[in-house]
């Protein structure tokens, strides 16, 4: 049973309690029309829902602002935006989060449960991407105490799903306009915490990921050699 955590508009909320308290697949753990009161049970109540559905428009805490507050609480859960205010700029934002997919009003609501569904079944797969991302950089001696590790690990995780990214620059602006910093801050925080990764690693775990395509003498490999050789085995260990 999938349980879902509702923050949408008031004239939302019964239609989509009827729907949802009949189907036998889900189960509705909270819905609300008040983005503070959503806010505080997505993070007090982590257990209780699998998926969040919520309006960018919603009062007392917009959308960005929960999605922010999610990334800042490091809270992953997918979330589905369905909203009638359509932003590119907006859109782009939210993008930067944990955002799974979007549905423009008016919709069909079997719509939307094809989306929550499909949505928790990429989820799975990410979860396990996330997983083998973090025991790789572990087994590689990067030290997730620093800033670079979280922008490492991000960064990885975004050319696995959007194959047609270029690291030095799309994935830099994507990192620094999320994290509101400078690209050259991501591109050095990346850096360094690799050579610091590289001064403290396990040699034969190194060898066994990056076998002859870097030279060792010249120090620890740059970003674009490190990402790319740690993209290229995640995809063949999936």
């Amino acid at each position: 049973m999938i349980k879902l955590l509702i923050i949408e508009q008031k004239n939302m909320i019964k239609k989509l309690s009827l729907y949802f308290e009949k189907n036998k697949d889900f189960f509705l753990s909270f819905i609300i029309d008040d983005g503070l009161i959503g806010l505080n049970y997505i993070i007090n109540n982590m257990n209780k829902y699998d998926v969040v559905i919520m309006d960018m428009v919603i009062k007392n805490k917009d959308g960005i602002s929960i999605l922010k507050e999610m990334d800042n609480r490091n809270i992953y859960k997918p979330v589905i935006i369905s909203t009638s205010f359509y932003s590119e700029s907006v859109i782009n934002e939210a993008s930067n989060y944990n955002v799974c997919a979007y549905l423009l009003k008016p919709y069909d609501i079997k719509d939307l449960e094809n989306k929550i569904k499909e949505t928790l079944k990429k989820e799975k797969c990410y979860k396990v991407l996330n997983e083998n991302i973090i025991k790789i950089l572990h087994g590689l001696g990067i030290p997730s105490c620093y800033k670079g590790y979280k922008y490492l690990k991000e960064a990885i995780n975004i050319c696995c799903k959007k194959t047609e990214y270029l690291i030095t620059k799309d994935i830099y602006s994507e990192l620094a306009n999320k994290h509101n910093v400078s690209v050259s801050s991501i591109e050095r925080a990346i850096s360094r915490v690799i050579e610091v990764g590289f001064n403290r690693n396990d040699c034969d775990f190194v060898e066994e990921v990056f076998g002859n395509t870097i030279n060792f003498d010249r120090g620890s490999p740059t970003n674009l050699e490190f990402i790319d050789t740690v993209v290229e085995r995640l995809n063949i260990i999936k």
